[in-house]
């Protein structure tokens, strides 16, 4: 997508720190904020399970 951690930081309103802890240590991330993350982007997430 090409957008700095500053720039994420920036649209969920938070600080860079929780975007790299967020990236390092994806496995723990929630669905609520994976979801945040999406629509801060004008994007939307799908959760499929089979």
């Amino acid at each position: 997508m090409g957008f700095t951690q500053a720039d994420v930081a920036e649209q969920l309103n938070t600080i860079t720190s929780e975007i790299s802890r967020m990236e390092n240590h994806a496995k723990d991330i929630k669905i609520s904020t994976l979801t945040k993350y999406a629509k801060a982007f004008g994007k939307k997430g799908k959760l499929e399970i089979e």
